[in-house]
């Protein structure tokens, strides 16, 4: 049963990729860089980076580094707007 925080068309859409790897289709990460065969049950559907458009299955391990990427570069992002605590010499 998926968790409930996932949505009703996410479901959907992973059902669907699903039944395709049951079916013994040749179903691969998404990601260029890998390319990894989905077999079984434990792999992720993953998006677009920087939007919530599904892109298709994907291996837990490019799932997870995606997002810690994306993690860090929003914290980078945040650190750079952060205004410097001023010095004053009395």
């Amino acid at each position: 049963m998926a968790k409930p925080r996932y949505s009703y068309r996410h479901q959907q859409i992973r059902a669907a990729w699903q039944a395709r790897i049951d079916a013994g289709e040749d179903v691969r990460c998404w990601r260029p860089k890998c390319g990894r065969p989905l077999t079984g049950r434990r792999w992720h559907l993953g998006h677009d980076d920087w939007s919530d458009a599904y892109r298709g299955p994907e291996c837990i391990r490019c799932n997870l580094e995606a997002a810690a990427r994306k993690t860090n570069t929003i914290k980078a992002d945040k650190a750079k707007t952060v205004t410097p605590r001023v010095q004053l010499d009395w």
